[in-house]
């Protein structure tokens, strides 16, 4: 059994102020295996991704190479007008091939352009059926444009949105069907890990981050080279650590202990997120290489739910198997006003009452 829900120590004020984030995955992606039922392929349970039809991806590269789906980007096209895509840190634009009149396009201009794409079951064409705007969730809140992106199959069929699974509509999801675009760090989604600089330079590729998704709460909350702003920078291994806690890989293996929807509140060493203070409990401490330390983990915390208390015991089984102890956050020396080496994110549950 997992401790259960012990009291905020007043020091917490002083880490990561919160925002509730909800953990989401793709229905193309089915679990890997029965015996964690929060332990699902690629990005995880609920993850919204991009999908076509069966063929759920995150990135797309500029100058055409496949990605791990076997999908290469071929161009797009405007009222019979062909183009390049460009995406610059977070915006797309379209560089006309040919001198004309309206030359590049950006913004609202893309609305009804259309994207070709190869893909192992043909071409399928994803349609921007609209471009609005998100603000980041830390620091001043900077637009980002977010398109709305729909596709058709080679058989031509019916439209149907890229984004699977998107979120309930509320103030963090505005455009829960939305996708945005951003260039930088590379990910792997099957080890929850952040790729970036030689040897795996990010070259022309963009991501493709779905809301609701890890990517764009990485984003939104500043831990992406397109969305670094003054003091709001971080490493390569923090943005990691971010994203292994987005995710719920708590043994750094890749698995994603978490399910759709589930609330969670965090905040950071560097204190650009802090936590409110009025936690139900803490979850864990993390860092590049997953969990350190665990408490109550966000799937153990719901009082109506038969399987909850197993679910603490399941994580530290697993991490043990593959080397990787979990001992209570609370037996950490000084924790929490003191975090060990490494340490970059403190994740807790809120109160649902």
């Amino acid at each position: 059994m997992s401790p259960r829900r012990r009291p905020l120590h007043a020091a917490l004020l002083l880490a990561p102020l919160a925002m509730p984030v909800s953990c989401a995955d793709a229905p193309a992606l089915e679990p890997a295996t029965e015996q964690l039922r929060s332990t699902c392929a690629d990005w995880g349970c609920g993850e919204s991704v991009a999908v076509l039809d069966t063929l759920a991806f995150h990135e797309l590269d500029e100058a055409g190479a496949p990605n791990s789906a076997g999908i290469r980007l071929l161009g797009l096209t405007q009222r019979g007008r062909a183009y390049t895509v460009d995406v610059v840190d977070n915006q797309l634009f379209a560089r006309a091939l040919a001198p004309s009149r309206d030359g590049d396009l950006s913004g609202e201009q893309l609305e009804g352009a259309e994207l070709s794409l190869s893909t192992p079951a043909g071409i399928y064409a994803i349609h921007l059926r609209a471009v609005s705007q998100v603000p980041y969730w830390v620091g001043e809140a900077t637009p980002n444009e977010v398109y709305h992106l729909e596709y058709t199959d080679p058989s031509g069929s019916e439209a149907r949105p890229l984004c699977s699974n998107p979120p309930d509509a509320a103030a963090e999801w505005p455009e829960p069907t939305a996708a945005l675009l951003f260039t930088g760090d590379r990910y792997d989604a099957v080890g929850k890990r952040v790729i970036a600089g030689a040897p795996a330079d990010p070259g022309q590729w963009f991501n493709i981050a779905c809301a609701g998704s890890a990517l764009a709460k990485l984003h939104l909350s500043r831990h992406t080279p397109a969305g670094s702003s003054g003091e709001f920078t971080s490493t390569t291994a923090q943005r990691q650590a971010l994203l292994k806690m987005f995710t719920a890989d708590m043994c750094g293996t890749g698995q994603a202990f978490t399910e759709e929807g589930t609330p969670l509140r965090w905040g950071n060493a560097t204190g650009t997120k802090r936590l409110r203070g009025d936690e139900a409990s803490l979850e864990a401490l993390w860092g590049e290489a997953g969990a350190l330390c665990l408490d109550e983990h966000r799937l153990d915390v719901d009082a109506d739910d038969p399987d909850a208390e197993e679910i603490h015991g399941e994580v530290v089984r697993a991490c043990e198997a593959v080397g990787k102890p979990l001992p209570p956050c609370t037996d950490l020396p000084g924790f929490p006003r003191t975090w060990p080496p490494g340490a970059y994110v403190l994740s807790a549950n809120p109160r649902r009452d």
